[in-house]
């Protein structure tokens, strides 16, 4: 089905914002133009490689517009169906396992808040143009250089981008099938995805989750299809859990430096019984991982 047919429902073009277009002549203009020839020969994983001789900053600039247009045009088709009564919190992951995503924007909204996933899209689309459309992040004209802080602002860009694909795929993805759109998103998504590996662009690995199956499916068939080598870092392994300290009673220091053979005079002591009955909570509850379940990210 024709990307264009589906848009012309009235209402559903209505929550679909402009497409940023690559101005004739502007710097990544030509970058724009050859990497659309690259498209065209379907290996997505060569086709996000910085060209020789060219800059990084410009390259990661173009393929942020392009990719902040595809994300626009894939919500778009599903705009109708996330409403806030349909989806009042913006998640994704599976009913056992959900993950729930606040806003802030560090500006008009400090302290991360719940908002319903259509207002969640609105905000993050509304923020990621005002990104855009800062000549200080965003420089267009020649000769001004892009700031230290750019990479880092690209990777808070790419990390609320992919949390609309992963709403897509676990809320909304009976509606991408109906439209026959399954193709189009998948495609968009393994070359995102791409574009993020090749570039560390989300550092922080628990953000893919969600669709961390999804990607090595998609992955693995390329690499099946291209004689590709994509072998991903294993997430780095969570920090080990201590036990809460507490501050020890002269009885119970007693008890931790005495020989092994004296412990037991000591807590048969009956003068001793309440610091050996404080003793055995030395360590504290038990510390157990949160719950998946309860997991909720925020910005």
């Amino acid at each position: 089905m024709a990307l264009s047919f589906l848009f012309g429902d009235r209402d559903r073009a209505a929550t679909f914002r402009p497409i940023r277009p690559h101005k004739v002549g502007s710097r990544t203009y030509h970058l724009h133009v050859r990497a659309q020839a690259t498209l065209g020969q379907g290996n997505l994983h060569d086709a996000v490689k910085l060209p020789e001789g060219e800059d990084e900053d410009e390259w990661l600039a173009m393929w942020t517009v392009d990719f902040y247009n595809d994300v626009n045009r894939l919500y778009a088709l599903v705009a109708e169906f996330c409403t806030d009564t349909s989806c009042p919190v913006m998640s994704s992951g599976s009913k056992s396992c959900p993950c729930e995503y606040a806003w802030a924007d560090g500006k008009t909204i400090i302290k991360p808040i719940k908002v319903s996933a259509p207002k969640y899209v609105d905000f993050l689309m509304a923020w990621v143009q005002g990104q855009l459309d800062d000549e200080a992040l965003f420089p267009t004209q020649p000769q001004v250089p892009f700031p230290p802080h750019f990479k880092p602002s690209l990777q808070q860009i790419f990390k609320r981008l992919f949390r609309v694909f992963a709403h897509i795929y676990y809320c909304h993805f009976e509606s991408i099938e109906a439209i026959g759109a399954q193709p189009h998103l998948n495609t968009c998504f393994k070359h995102f995805m791409y574009f993020v590996l090749e570039f560390d662009l989300i550092t922080n690995k628990q953000e893919l989750a969600p669709l961390q199956q999804l990607i090595d499916k998609l992955l693995e068939r390329d690499a099946m299809r291209y004689g590709l080598n994509l072998q991903q870092a294993p997430p780095p392994p969570a920090p080990p859990l201590t036990p809460p300290q507490r501050q020890l009673t002269p009885q119970q220091q007693k008890l931790r430096a005495a020989p092994l053979q004296q412990q037991a005079q000591i807590l048969s002591n009956p003068a001793a019984g309440a610091g050996a009955a404080a003793s055995r909570s030395l360590c504290g509850p038990t510390a157990t991982p949160a719950s998946v379940s309860a997991l909720f990210r925020s910005h």
